[in-house]
């Protein structure tokens, strides 16, 4: 399992909050995010995130190796984390729905304005007409 799965399962089960780590590592949270997708890791990084997480360096390289060892080529990491991507690219999916509907609401809203703009202007003009007739002649 890369080192970097092995940082993001520990937050996980020890229900570390995100700006705790935050302020263990002096990492912004993308910083973060981006050490979740490491395979490797020097040994002094190692040993920051081990500080951070409340676990040991060997603990660390323990999980990883026998991760390893239980999937053979990464096979069930990459698969649990092909299902994550897949659930997340569902809710993106409704999400997006949702706002096409949000989109198509506000254009028929403003076509209905626009509509009523004109239909309010020409009625103005029209009585613009009628009291000053002589605009009219000017007009023509």
């Amino acid at each position: 399992m890369p080192i970097g799965a092995v940082i993001k399962e520990i937050i996980k089960e020890k229900r570390i909050p995100m700006k705790e780590i935050m302020a263990k590592t002096s990492l912004s949270r993308t910083g973060i995010y981006a050490n979740y997708s490491k395979t490797e890791m020097a040994d002094a990084e190692i040993q920051k995130w081990a500080k951070a997480l409340g676990v040991t360096k060997e603990e660390m390289l323990k999980r990883r190796s026998l991760s390893d060892a239980d999937s053979g080529d990464n096979s069930n990491y990459l698969m649990e984390h092909l299902a994550g991507l897949e659930e997340q690219f569902k809710a993106f999916k409704e999400q997006l729905q949702v706002k096409d509907m949000q989109i198509a609401s506000l254009q028929r809203m403003l076509e209905m304005t626009l509509g009523k703009s004109e239909g309010v202007i020409k009625l103005k003009t029209t009585l613009v007409r009628d009291m000053y007739p002589e605009a009219g002649a000017l007009e023509a």
